[in-house]
C-alpha cells in the first residue's frame, strides 16, 4: 500500500528541518533540447570558479587586474587561470530601465546573500532593530543580479528557510516584513533575568505568587534565606537549558554550514543576533567570585554551566568544528548585534553574559566583520554592500572526482601594498547517497525554489493542471508523466513527489507530498495524479519528482489561470486529450479522489496525451466536463480545426461524440477526433465549444511533430 504525506496551508514555510519550496517566472519548455544528461558518477574536467577580494592599503577596492596579475594554487599546486572577471561595486539605481535595452551577460558568479534573523538569543528591541536594518538593507544595498536568502531562528523551532536564493528581492521584503516576533519564542532574557544580581530582586516585588508558609514564619513574606534559595536553584536549572539551547544552535549551524558547500561560490551571511554567552566558549574571570547562593550540589551545577573559568568543552568543541565548516564552504559572516547592552561595563557576570566575543570571533575566523551596537545601524548594512561588491571571479580546470575530498585553495596578488582573500577551498563533488542530512535538504529546497538551480541533471517531466468546476467547486485537477525516454534514467522504490501551487507573488500557497514505490513492473509509462481544493486566481503549479537513492530529479512548472464559473450559465474546463492504449501504470498518490472522477475514461483502453502519441495514430480522444446553473438542458455543439503553424494551413477535423454522462448541474462529453497523418512541425489544435445560446469557448493546445512521434509543446 502506497504511503502518503498531504501538506495543505493557505501560506507555508518549509523548515530547514524539514525543507520547503517556492516559485519560477516561466513554464518550462517541453522537448529534448531541454532535457540535461543523467547524473554520472566519474572523472570529469571541469570550470572551477572562485571569488577573490582585493583591496589596497586605505581599503579601497582595487580594479583593473588582469589574469596574470594573480596566482592560484590548489592543494598546493599553481594552476592556470583561465577566465576573469570583475563585479564593482554598483548600487541600484532608482528609475525602471527600458524594456527593450539589451540585458548585460550573465555573470559567472553572482552574489549570494544569506539574511538570517535569530530570535532564540535576541530581545524584543533588538529584533525590532534587525528587521529595520534588514528591509534597508533590501531596499538600498541589494542589486538586481544578487541572489538573496531568508531564514530565521529560534530556540523551539530550529532553523527556518523562509525564501531560499531568489532574485525576487520584492518577495524577501515582504517575507521580513512579516517575520512575526509573537510567534518566535527566545530565551535569552530570561537567562539574564535568573543571573543578574541588579534583576534578581525584581521578580520577588509582588510576593503574593509564593507559597502563604514561605519563610518568616508563614508570614507570606519571603525571608533572605529563602529566597536566596529559590534563586540559586532556578539559576542553576535556567543556565543548563541556556547551554542546552547554546549548543543546540551551534549544531544547527554547523547543519547549515555543511550544507552550504552545496552552493558555489562565496556567500555572504550576515546574522542579526545577539549571540550567546560568550563564558561557555571562553570561559570568565568572575566564576570563582560569584556565589549562586544555593547549596554545594546547586553551585556544582550552576558553575558547570554558563559561567564557568573554563567554559564549556562540548559548545568549544562545536564552535571550532563550525568556523571549519563555514570556512569550508566559503561563507564569510557578517553579524549585526542590535541589542542595547545595559550595566555591562559595571558589571562582570553581564559581560559574561553578553554574545560580543561569540560573534566578534566568528566574523573575524571567516574573513567576515562585526558590528556591534553602532549608532547609525544602516551603515552597518551600507558597509557590508562596500565590503561584498567588487570583487573578481577566477577560473581554472580542474579534474574532478567524484570522492568528496576538499581541495585548499590559496589566491594571491603580485602586487605590493594590496591585501587578497577570498574562496579557501571547495570540495568535491559526491553521489546523492552520500550527502548529509542537511545537504539532502537543500538540495531539494534547490530543487524545487531556485529559479536556476544548481541541481545537475534535472529531467523534465510532463505536467498538466486544470482548473475544474463541479459540485463540490473549484478545484485543480493535476496530472503528470515521469520520463519514459530509454534514454534517461528510471526512479527507484524510494521516489518522492511534491506538487506546489504558488500565487503570483511566488509564495507557497498549497504543497501535497507522496512516496512512490516504483517498480519495474511499472513500465515506462507512469502517470501521477489528485485532485486539489483551489481558490479562484492566477497560479504556478509545480510537480518535482525526486528519487531519495541516486538523486536523480525531475521537474514542470505550468501556468494557472483559476475563476469560479458564473452563479447562472454555462462553463467549460479544458479538456483532457487521450489515445488508445492498454498499458499505463498509475499513481493516484495527491489526493483520495481519482482524475477519473472529473475526467472520465477507461485506463484499461486510454491514457493522456502529455508528450507524444505513436506514429501510426490518426485518432485522438477527448474529455470534456461541462457545468451549468440556470440552465436548462444545454445543447453543446464541439468543433475541432487543425492548424499548420508553419505553413498556416487550417483544415477542419472529423469529430464524433461517443458518449455523455449526466449529472443535475453538470454533463461529461467523451469524443474522439480524426487528425489523419501529421507532418512535421509545429501544429495547433483548436476545440471549438458553443451553445445556442450566447455560451462560446475556444480550447487550443500546441504540438511540436518530429519525425515519428509528436511531442506536447505547451
Amino acid at each position: 500500500m502506497k504511503k502518503k504525506k498531504l501538506i495543505w496551508a493557505a501560506s507555508v514555510v518549509f523548515l530547514f528541518a524539514c525543507a520547503s519550496l517556492f516559485a519560477i517566472a516561466k513554464r518550462e519548455p517541453f522537448g529534448q533540447d531541454v532535457l540535461q544528461k543523467p547524473i554520472q558518477y566519474n572523472v570529469t574536467v571541469a570550470l572551477k570558479l572562485i571569488q577573490a577580494y582585493v583591496i589596497d592599503n586605505k581599503g579601497e577596492p582595487v580594479p583593473g587586474l588582469k589574469a596574470e596579475d594573480f596566482e592560484i594554487t590548489d592543494d598546493g599546486q599553481p594552476v592556470k587561470i583561465t577566465d576573469l572577471e570583475y563585479h564593482s561595486a554598483v548600487l541600484p539605481v532608482p528609475f525602471v530601465k527600458p524594456v527593450t535595452e539589451t540585458p548585460p551577460p550573465a555573470a559567472k558568479l553572482n552574489r549570494k546573500f544569506f539574511l538570517w534573523f535569530d530570535f532564540g538569543f535576541n530581545d524584543p528591541s533588538g529584533i525590532k532593530r534587525a528587521k529595520a536594518v534588514g528591509l534597508h538593507f533590501m531596499d538600498t544595498q541589494v542589486r538586481p543580479e544578487d541572489e538573496v536568502a531568508l531564514l530565521s531562528s529560534s530556540s523551539i523551532t530550529g532553523i527556518k528557510v523562509h525564501e531560499y536564493l531568489t532574485g525576487d528581492h520584492q518577495r524577501v521584503r515582504q517575507a521580513i516584513d512579516a517575520l512575526n516576533l509573537r510567534q518566535i519564542a527566545g530565551r535569552l532574557s530570561e537567562i539574564e533575568l535568573l543571573t543578574s544580581r541588579e534583576q534578581e530582586w525584581a521578580r520577588f516585588v509582588d510576593p503574593s505568587g509564593l507559597p502563604s508558609d514561605m519563610g518568616n514564619g508563614g508570614s507570606g513574606v519571603p525571608d533572605l534565606e529563602t529566597l536566596k534559595e529559590v534563586i540559586g536553584r532556578e539559576g542553576a536549572v535556567a543556565q543548563d537549558v541556556y547551554r542546552q539551547m547554546s549548543l543546540q544552535f551551534l549544531q544547527d549551524f554547523r547543519a547549515l554550514a555543511k550544507a552550504l558547500r552545496y552552493i558555489p561560490g562565496a556567500k555572504s551571511l550576515i546574522l542579526f543576533s545577539g549571540g550567546i554567552a560568550q563564558s561557555l566558549l571562553f570561559g570568565s574571570k568572575s566564576a570563582s567570585t560569584f556565589d549562586p547562593y544555593g547549596t554545594i550540589e546547586d553551585q556544582a551545577k550552576f558553575n558547570q554551566s554558563v559561567i564557568t573559568r573554563y567554559g564549556d568543552r562540548d559548545c568549544q568543541n562545536e564552535f571550532r568544528d563550525l568556523v571549519q565548516d563555514l570556512r569550508a564552504s566559503n561563507t564569510f559572516i557578517y553579524a549585526v548585534n542590535e541589542i542595547q547592552q545595559r550595566g555591562a561595563e559595571h558589571d562582570p557576570i553581564s559581560r559574561d553574559l553578553q554574545g560580543d566575543g561569540f560573534l566578534r570571533n566568528l566574523a573575524s575566523e571567516t574573513k567576515g566583520q562585526y558590528f556591534h551596537n553602532t549608532q547609525d545601524s544602516n551603515k552597518a548594512v551600507e558597509d557590508i554592500q562596500k565590503l561584498t561588491a567588487s570583487y573578481y571571479v577566477l577560473g581554472y580546470r580542474v579534474s574532478e572526482n567524484w570522492d568528496g575530498r576538499y581541495h585548499a585553495v590559496k589566491v594571491s596578488v603580485k602586487r605590493k601594498n594590496v591585501q587578497c582573500w577570498g574562496t579557501a577551498g571547495y570540495f568535491n563533488p559526491v553521489p546523492f547517497s552520500q550527502y548529509t542530512l542537511g545537504e539532502k535538504r537543500l538540495h531539494l529546497i534547490d530543487l524545487a525554489l531556485s529559479e536556476s538551480p544548481q541541481v545537475q541533471g534535472i529531467m523534465n517531466v510532463s505536467l498538466e493542471a486544470i482548473p475544474v468546476f463541479g459540485d463540490t467547486g473549484l478545484r485543480l485537477a493535476v496530472l503528470g508523466q515521469l520520463p519514459h525516454d530509454p534514454g534517461l534514467p528510471k526512479f527507484g522504490p524510494k521516489t518522492e513527489a511534491y506538487v506546489l501551487v504558488l500565487d503570483e507573488q511566488g509564495s507557497v500557497k498549497g504543497i501535497k507530498q507522496a512516496d512512490l514505490a516504483i517498480t519495474p513492473k511499472d513500465g515506462d509509462r507512469i502517470f501521477l495524479s489528485g485532485i486539489i481544493p483551489l481558490s479562484s486566481g492566477r497560479y504556478k503549479c509545480r510537480l518535482v519528482v525526486r528519487d531519495l537513492d541516486s538523486g536523480q530529479s525531475a521537474r514542470a512548472t505550468v501556468d494557472v489561470n483559476a475563476s469560479a464559473p458564473p452563479l447562472t450559465g454555462i462553463s467549460a474546463s479544458a479538456p483532457l486529450w487521450l489515445v488508445e492504449d492498454v498499458w499505463a501504470s498509475w499513481k493516484d498518490v495527491f489526493s483520495k479522489e481519482l482524475l477519473t472522477s472529473v475526467y472520465p475514461f477507461e485506463r484499461g483502453m486510454y491514457y493522456p496525451v502529455l508528450d507524444e502519441v505513436r506514429a501510426d495514430g490518426e485518432t485522438i480522444y477527448g474529455v470534456l466536463p461541462i457545468s451549468f446553473y440556470g440552465v436548462y438542458q444545454p445543447e453543446i455543439y464541439l468543433a475541432a480545426h487543425l492548424v499548420d503553424t508553419e505553413t498556416g494551413g487550417r483544415k477542419v477535423l472529423p469529430l464524433v461524440l461517443i458518449k455523455k454522462t449526466e449529472s443535475e448541474h453538470s454533463e461529461t462529453l467523451f469524443f474522439k477526433v480524426t487528425t489523419g497523418a501529421l507532418s512535421s512541425g509545429e501544429h495547433t489544435l483548436y476545440l471549438f465549444v458553443q451553445d445556442k445560446s450566447d455560451f462560446k469557448k475556444v480550447f487550443f493546445t500546441n504540438f511540436r511533430v518530429a519525425g515519428n512521434r509528436s511531442f506536447r509543446a505547451h
